[in-house]
């Protein structure tokens, strides 16, 4: 506690708190210490209140390009191969996996279909922020489907890391859709 009163202390002109000419606060404290947090662009479709939280967990990674991706893998010493497990082509990256391989981008297609929405996947954070989907439970539906979409590609990928098995896109859209049915 003497820290952090020995800390605040730069924070007083003689007896005032000198940051708002108040008595001090906790909040005040806080943001006094606190660095101004600069906002993200993905935070409104990741933290959407219909998604389900495990697919809120790996969309978060996923766009912070936190997913362990072979080419993360092999940059430790862990895999040497780096090609992409659900196509065979190109280096397995984040951006590979979910937007430039051919199995994502089906994946994506049918989604669209199913939706009626295109969606631009390679740009979907800017198309999101600037979307205005009416009404907003369509628009929550839709970034709880994207979020869904990342988790099971993300999901297919370990699958056939781990079982050597690849599900089809039409299957993978069929599990979003029970899903988010189910949600």
């Amino acid at each position: 506690m003497c820290l952090v009163r020995d800390t605040l202390r730069g924070g007083y002109a003689g007896d005032k708190w000198g940051m708002e000419d108040k008595e001090y606060t906790i909040q005040a404290g806080y943001n006094w210490l606190a660095p101004a947090l600069e906002k993200v662009v993905w935070a409104p479709l990741v933290w959407l209140r219909l998604v389900v939280s495990k697919h809120n967990f790996i969309t978060w990674l996923a766009v912070q390009s936190r997913l362990l991706t072979r080419d993360r893998l092999s940059s430790m010493g862990i895999c040497c191969d780096i090609r992409c497990l659900l196509c065979g082509e190109a280096t397995k990256t984040h951006f590979h996996l979910f937007f430039e391989c051919i199995y994502s981008q089906k994946c994506v297609q049918l989604v669209s279909d199913w939706l009626k929405v295109t969606i631009p996947w390679q740009n979907t954070l800017d198309w999101w922020n600037q979307k205005r989907i009416k009404p907003l439970l369509r628009k929550h539906i839709v970034g709880a489907t994207v979020c869904a979409l990342v988790y099971h590609v993300w999901q297919a990928r370990n699958r056939c890391l781990h079982d050597h098995s690849v599900i089809r896109p039409s299957r993978l859209v069929l599990s979003i859709k029970s899903c988010l049915c189910t949600r």
